[in-house]
């Protein structure tokens, strides 16, 4: 067996035993099943000077179920839309970590 074979079916274990992390990603005409990770808010203001929320997220999918996609991509995960901001591939070439971005509006609570 090779490393990139062991990652791989190392990946599908971990699927099937935490299947709570589990989501689905789509990105041009292709679907997997992936692990989402580390989700961060972050404040910012949108193009017509609103704020809005950016949350940014990792996604952890197999190679074998998905190529790459570009920086910019648009992607959806776990049926949100999405644009790709980074991908990173391990060495073996059985691996991808997606880095994508949500936007939506930030609700402000006037009670503080």
């Amino acid at each position: 067996m090779s490393i990139q074979t062991d990652m791989r079916a190392a990946f599908g274990v971990l699927k099937a035993s935490q299947p709570e992390l589990v989501v689905q990603v789509a990105c041009a005409g292709t679907t997997a099943n992936g692990i989402r990770n580390t989700q961060r808010m972050d404040a910012d203001l949108g193009s017509g000077g609103n704020e809005v929320g950016l949350t940014a997220n990792r996604v952890h999918v197999s190679l074998a179920d998905m190529s790459v996609p570009p920086r910019g991509a648009a992607i959806t995960v776990a049926g949100a839309e999405a644009i790709v901001t980074a991908v990173n591939t391990d060495s073996a070439g059985a691996l991808m970590v997606i880095e994508y971005q949500l936007q939506r509006p930030v609700v402000i609570d006037p009670n503080g």
